[in-house]
């Protein structure tokens, strides 16, 4: 860990009695407790990599969606150290190469021992002015973060896609959680967001930073909204996707017409029926988001017709022969339908049906890949954005097999198909 003396995006961080939330989240601030204002947008991205065991330079890659202008990144890191004084105030590190200056925003806390002690802790540094994120795919190269055992570092980009301005809050710190240790760090604090009520329902999109979550280990991640009587749940969504110890997942959720709150907790908690008799994740959560969209009455949407018949007008970057895998940005999913990646866009709008899984995909993908293009589009007033099209599907077709059911995947097609027919130009 190094304590620095520098300027991070033009404001100095030496010197400053850092103010730190012990064993929770919150809203972001600054080393003196003041509010950081967070950017205008209609939406978040999230992107990272596990670092533990892993060379420096390392390297990953964020997607902004092709239309998309980047408003504002924050960049977050994490680890562990064995004692609490080596967790510094401040930190650096280099992105591609440029230096950035992390305040921390989180711990240290106590979380286990072996070896010795072991305490957590993360950072947080305004990265919008380096430029190293912007429309389309971007590789990240990190290098510097030396804690005693390295978790992961991520990023939270909000964009501003085209579509209204959402409500968009943001949410860091350092909480641990095992569901064999005492409080506090058996469990995470839930989160709460608040907001005005909306006549109509809305989609919020969620993404979460976490460390510390290892492959096969059970979790779940329960959202709470108010005026709905049963949480939902996502068994098992953090599995060091991003590589070793570290995950960066997002999901959308509908809030109903009159909600005004939504909470969210990441549980240690073999949540599966049968138990997997797998030891639950260890959590190190560092950063949540919403991204509530502005209510939408009316709108437009092109059908699936539409779009097979006017090809002339189909929105860049997008072609009928782009393929479902690249539109969509999944790879491999779902495993039961291994041709889906390579299936063209124009082939999707085709359509087609049949009974199983199969069938449902194939219906509801006409419906997305419409739902898609008319996102993208300028000349259409879609209600949903392009990042909120890609995760509602991506929610789906990524479900554990034992919750994919046909009913879902159509159930998706026909709220995707509503929009899809509010008429176009």
């Amino acid at each position: 860990m190094k304590t620095v003396l520098a300027l991070a995006s033009g404001s100095l961080l030496a010197a400053l009695p850092v103010v730190l939330r012990n064993e929770t989240l919150g809203p972001p601030v600054d080393g003196l407790g003041s509010p950081i204002a967070i950017a205008a947008g209609s939406g978040t991205v999230v992107a990272g990599i596990g670092l533990s065991g892993v060379p420096q330079p390392a390297a990953f890659s964020i997607q902004i969606p092709a239309t998309a202008t980047v408003k504002q990144v924050f960049a977050y890191w994490t680890g562990e150290t064995k004692t609490a004084a080596a967790m510094t105030e401040t930190d650096a590190i280099t992105l591609n190469g440029q230096p950035v200056v992390g305040l921390r925003v989180g711990g240290p806390d106590f979380f286990f021992t072996f070896n010795g002690e072991n305490y957590t802790g993360a950072y947080r540094a305004d990265i919008t002015g380096l430029n190293l994120v912007g429309p389309g795919s971007n590789n990240i190269s990190v290098a510097g973060v030396d804690f005693a055992f390295n978790l992961g570092l991520g990023l939270v980009a909000i964009i501003q896609d085209g579509a209204a301005a959402a409500d968009i809050q943001l949410r860091d710190g350092n909480d641990n959680a095992f569901v064999n240790f005492p409080e506090p760090r058996k469990s995470t604090v839930p989160q709460v967001f608040t907001f005005a009520a909306a006549a109509v329902d809305r989609t919020a999109s969620l993404s979460y930073l976490v460390g510390s979550v290892g492959a096969n280990r059970p979790n779940v991640i329960q959202v709470t909204i108010g005026g709905v009587p049963a949480p939902i749940r996502i068994l098992d969504a953090l599995q060091s996707a991003q590589g070793t110890q570290f995950d960066a997942y997002a999901h959308t959720v509908n809030v109903p017409a009159g909600a005004t709150s939504l909470t969210v907790e990441i549980i240690s908690e073999d949540g599966n029926s049968p138990p997997t008799g797998h030891t639950p994740a260890s959590l190190n959560w560092i950063a949540a988001s919403l991204a509530l969209a502005a209510p939408q009455i009316g709108g437009e949407g092109c059908t699936p017709g539409y779009w097979k018949n006017h090809k002339n007008a189909w929105p860049a970057p997008l072609v009928p022969s782009t393929t479902l895998g690249v539109a969509f940005g999944f790879s491999g999913i779902p495993s039961w339908q291994p041709t889906l990646d390579a299936q063209s866009m124009i082939l999707a709008l085709q359509g087609g049906g049949g009974s199983g899984l199969g069938g449902a995909t194939k219906i509801l993908m006409r419906a997305a890949t419409a739902a898609l293009l008319n996102a993208t589009s300028s000349n259409v007033n879609y209600p949903l954005t392009i990042n909120q099209v890609k995760l509602l599907v991506l929610d789906e077709l990524s479900r554990p097999a034992d919750s994919l059911t046909r009913e879902r995947l159509l159930s998706l097609a026909t709220r995707l198909d509503i929009l899809n027919n509010l008429g176009c130009r």
